[in-house]
């Protein structure tokens, strides 16, 4: 699972470095915390095995504790 807000830049490489290491069957959930940039973009154009779940923001704890 991956917790973002506003960090669109950075969660490309993120989702980039975590895709390298996925094995068939793996799933990435990206937990977007409210964000107001192009985090949705970023995560939405990666396709499967990427699962993008956007919640009201609430803070770091409270993304980070989805799932």
């Amino acid at each position: 699972m991956i917790p973002t807000y506003n960090r669109a830049t950075l969660l490309e490489r993120a989702l980039r470095s975590a895709l390298r290491e996925c094995q068939p069957g793996d799933e990435i959930i990206v937990v977007d915390d409210g964000s107001t940039d192009d985090t949705a973009r970023v995560a939405q154009g990666h396709g499967e095995p990427v699962r993008y779940l956007r919640t009201a923001h609430a803070g770091a704890g409270a993304a980070g504790g989805v799932g």
